[in-house]
């Protein structure tokens, strides 16, 4: 219970967190923060999951400000793919 409420009051740099940072620096990050849990070390490595961990992480819901101010640079990332619009598509047949 008290390791929650710490996680809860935590804030710590979300400077860490952005998706910019290298490979090398989102790596060490993980292996700091997650080296007791192989399943969440190797999901805090994936390119579309480290910022969202880190943010997690670096800003406990004590502090949810700071924290979707962290998510908003997680969301700011380029995306791949086209989209393309193709109204028939939607459209009811009867």
């Amino acid at each position: 219970m008290t390791k929650s409420a710490m996680a809860a009051a935590r804030l710590g740099d979300i400077s860490l967190c952005d998706p910019k940072n290298p490979k090398e620096d989102k790596d060490l990050y993980c292996n700091r923060n997650f080296a007791d849990d192989v399943g969440y070390n190797q999901d805090c490595k994936d390119v579309d999951q480290f910022c969202f961990m880190c943010c997690e992480m670096e800003a406990g819901v004590k502090h949810m400000p700071e924290r979707n101010e962290c998510f908003a640079k997680c969301d700011n990332k380029p995306k791949g793919g086209n989209w393309i619009w193709v109204p028939e598509s939607n459209a009811v047949k009867a």
